[in-house]
């Protein structure tokens, strides 16, 4: 089952427990299963240093098929001012 499903049902479930022992023991459970959850400590800047050991000779080139954004940019600012610059002198 997926752990999702598995959730809902014991909400589901839970909501329809009437015995106060029963609940206690789940309230139990709950508290010494959480202080065994592990707790993550922050990560220390370099501390993944070294991992790749290899790039690729072609990783900074353009991959074929890239078109470069400012330049696509830049052509249509320059097309769309001469194309009102002639509507201006015609």
């Amino acid at each position: 089952m997926k752990v999702q499903v598995i959730k809902l049902e014991l909400i589901q479930w839970s909501l329809l427990l009437k015995d106060i022992h029963f609940l206690n023991e789940i309230q139990k459970l709950k508290e010494t299963s959480h202080e065994k959850t592990a707790v993550f400590k922050s990560r220390k800047f370099g501390c993944e240093k070294e991992i790749f050991t290899f790039v690729a000779d072609d990783f900074d080139e353009k991959s074929p098929g890239f078109y470069d954004v400012k330049l696509l940019y830049q052509m249509n600012v320059k097309d769309e001012k001469t194309k009102l610059l002639r509507c201006l002198h015609s």
